[in-house]
């Protein structure tokens, strides 16, 4: 802890001093953009970055952390200490312009071959709310900033935030009329808000006019976008799930928060009692959608049994057969778990490594074998196709379903983006049908696999009707 309180003086040159921008251009080439209580990832730099890039006359991004008491309450309160968010975060600015330890620098060689604009010295992270013990407001924030000039601030904002500056519960009318006179935003527009829609939205509400200039998605490169796809909520539920997080945020950073324990407990969603009031156990979020996604999936299943029962009726019993690669069995395991599924079921086959899928395809009859398929991807329409027709083959069933995709989520090592992608084929008497599934590629690995199982389910249960 020593070392981090250190870190926190003015003399680290990552920390943020209005001396500072003022000796390099003044703070009128600075942007702010706040960060709450929630992990840092690579979507608050990937923001930086793009301002960076697209911001006119921009020279800084500065990162305001949060003292983590948050002023807007529909929103809790930090689950992890300030000097904690602050040691993952000054990691992260070290290394996020290394290619050797961060993800979004190797991707910004190979997409455009030159390399960040936000290094070290044009992002810098503020603490200016680490002094106050009490959630600090926005316009709090904005004027302490200012430190008594009039402005006004350049502050990033994505859109939804702005639209919320609608809601009197959130910002009162004397903060909204000093961020409106004193904060010049930087808006982010969102795949399902415009920033000029959440102006609009905020001026007929709350009677003001903000000064603003908007940023589209659409317009962000394509090695930079998926970034931005990329949330708090995602990088909680990952150290929930133990997965990997190099893909998030730069390795020294998700080094420090696997080691710290950061972030592993989650923030509790349901608390289940009997009926003496006797605490039975607690759930978090993460853990409420893995459970309403099994229970989908359960009766899924049953679902695809009754349209075999059906079947039954017209003739001797269907029989089906499933080969699944990142889902991991999960179908089968559902299907299973229904009574009399058995009259139905011949195998199943977990056919994960590229040479496993490749068997797959060579039990085809000669004559129907594909020309080169090794040259096909293992996550394709074309290899699931495969897969499922060479699992009927083999296994001699009526129906046979495939599944091949990437259950993420990003590891940081890997060059394709395809997690959270997903192909499903299902052959029978007549032909073969396809279905791709694509998710967040960020959702933890169980999420995906959930999901991809359940989409499996319902294409077989539709195709058989």
């Amino acid at each position: 802890m020593r070392a981090l309180v250190s870190s926190m003086n003015d003399s680290n040159p990552l920390l943020y001093s209005p001396a500072k921008l003022t000796e390099s251009g003044g703070d009128d080439t600075a942007l702010f953009l706040p960060i709450s209580g929630n992990p840092l990832g690579f979507n608050h730099l990937a923001a930086a970055e793009w301002m960076l890039r697209s911001g006119p006359g921009l020279n800084r991004v500065v990162l305001v952390l949060s003292n983590g008491r948050h002023p807007d309450p529909t929103k809790p309160d930090a689950a992890v200490s300030k000097e904690d968010r602050l040691a993952v975060v000054l990691a992260a600015l070290e290394a996020l312009a290394d290619p050797e330890r961060s993800w979004m620098a190797r991707r910004a060689a190979a997409g455009t071959g030159e390399t960040l604009r936000a290094v070290p010295g044009r992002v810098l992270v503020s603490t200016a709310e680490f002094a106050l013990e009490g959630a600090v407001r926005t316009a709090q924030l904005v004027q302490r900033l200012l430190g008594g000039s009039p402005g006004p601030l350049n502050l990033f904002a994505g859109a939804d935030l702005v639209a919320r500056m609608a809601d009197p519960a959130i910002f009162s009318d004397p903060d909204v009329n000093t961020l409106a006179r004193q904060c010049r935003y930087w808006i982010m527009e969102r795949d399902h808000l415009r920033a000029e829609e959440a102006l609009a939205l905020v001026a007929r509400r709350r009677g003001v006019s903000i000064q603003a200039q908007a940023f589209p998605l659409k317009a962000v490169p394509d090695w930079l976008a998926p970034f931005f796809h990329l949330s708090s909520t995602h990088i909680r539920h990952a150290c929930q799930a133990g997965d990997p997080l190099g893909g998030m945020l730069p390795d020294p950073a998700a080094r420090l928060i696997q080691t710290r324990g950061l972030y592993r407990k989650g923030r509790l969603a349901a608390r289940l009692v009997d009926r003496g009031e006797t605490l039975l156990a607690e759930k978090d979020r993460l853990t409420l959608r893995v459970e309403e996604a099994e229970a989908r999936l359960a009766e899924t299943a049953r679902e695809v049994a009754r349209r075999l029962q059906e079947k039954e009726q017209d003739g001797p019993p269907p029989t089906l057969s499933l080969a699944e690669s990142s889902t991991g069995g999960r179908m089968a395991a559902a299907l299973l778990a229904v009574p009399g599924v058995s009259r139905f079921f011949l195998e199943g086959r977990v056919a994960y490594s590229p040479r496993a899928k490749m068997a797959l395809v060579e039990a085809l009859p000669q004559g129907a074998q594909p020309p080169h398929p090794e040259a096909a991807p293992a996550v394709s329409q074309d290899m699931a196709e495969w897969m499922a027709r060479g699992l009927r083959a083999a296994s001699g069933a009526d129906w046979a379903l495939a599944e091949t995709g990437m259950a993420g989520p990003p590891d940081g090592e890997r060059k394709s983006m395809k997690n959270g992608l997903c192909y499903l084929a299902v052959t029978g008497p007549g032909g073969t049908l396809h279905r791709q599934v694509e998710l967040p590629a960020f959702l933890t690995r169980r999420e995906h696999q959930l999901a991809f199982a359940l989409e499996g389910l319902r294409f077989l249960r539709e195709t058989l009707a």
